[in-house]
């Protein structure tokens, strides 16, 4: 578990923003246990979280997403 600094990523300078980060925790089998985030878009990404953690999902699965490019969900796969 460590703070990623997502905002020299490119779903984030492509929209000019100079901020944006998450934390995402998990537990030693890599079961997703909880998510923090701030950044544009994150606010909708939160959801994806949120859904792997009622589901018991683990940080492999999500990062097996496929997501569309460039978006902020295109980004989850760094953010473990």
């Amino acid at each position: 578990m460590s703070f990623i600094d997502a905002s020299g990523w490119f779903s984030q300078k492509r929209l000019g923003e100079s901020h944006a980060g998450a934390k995402i925790i998990t537990d030693q089998d890599g079961k997703i246990l909880g998510a923090h985030m701030f950044g544009p878009g994150y606010a909708e990404l939160i959801n994806v979280f949120s859904m792997a953690i009622k589901l018991g999902l683990r940080a492999a699965q999500v990062k097996a997403m496929s997501a569309a490019y460039p978006t902020v969900a295109s980004d989850i796969g760094s953010m473990f």
